[in-house]
């Protein structure tokens, strides 16, 4: 009996340790405000903006996927009865971008179909 009561003593000890720690770190957490500015921050720690480079290569990618888009848009428009509103154009062209689609394989004859979900545009 005097072993288990000693060993309970000594976990007793430690949980009333680890609840004084808990309740010192919560103290100090609440101490601190839950944003800050970056300015703020430490200096290593600090956000960086993007460096030059990263951000010419960032606008080489948009302005590709810009190309891309309009050259979907204008093969679109020829087979739509849209062929003047450019706006309506590259609408058109997000939507299929951004809708579901079902992709169908076909071995045979060496083809991929794709089904697209209804559309909100009333040119499609």
């Amino acid at each position: 009996m005097p072993q288990i009561t000693g060993a309970q003593a000594k976990l007793q000890e430690k949980i009333t340790a680890a609840k004084k720690t808990e309740t010192e770190l919560q103290e100090v957490r609440s101490a601190r405000p839950s944003k800050i500015k970056i300015a703020q921050m430490p200096d290593d720690k600090r956000y960086n903006k993007l460096k030059h480079e990263s951000k010419i290569f960032m606008n080489i990618i948009k302005m590709i996927c810009y190309r891309a888009e309009t050259s979907v848009a204008n093969l679109i428009a020829e087979m739509l009865s849209i062929r003047d509103n450019h706006q309506e154009k590259r609408m058109i062209v997000k939507q299929v971008i951004t809708s579901a689609a079902d992709i169908i394989p076909d071995e045979k004859n060496n083809t991929l179909s794709v089904v697209i979900h209804a559309l909100v545009s009333q040119a499609i």
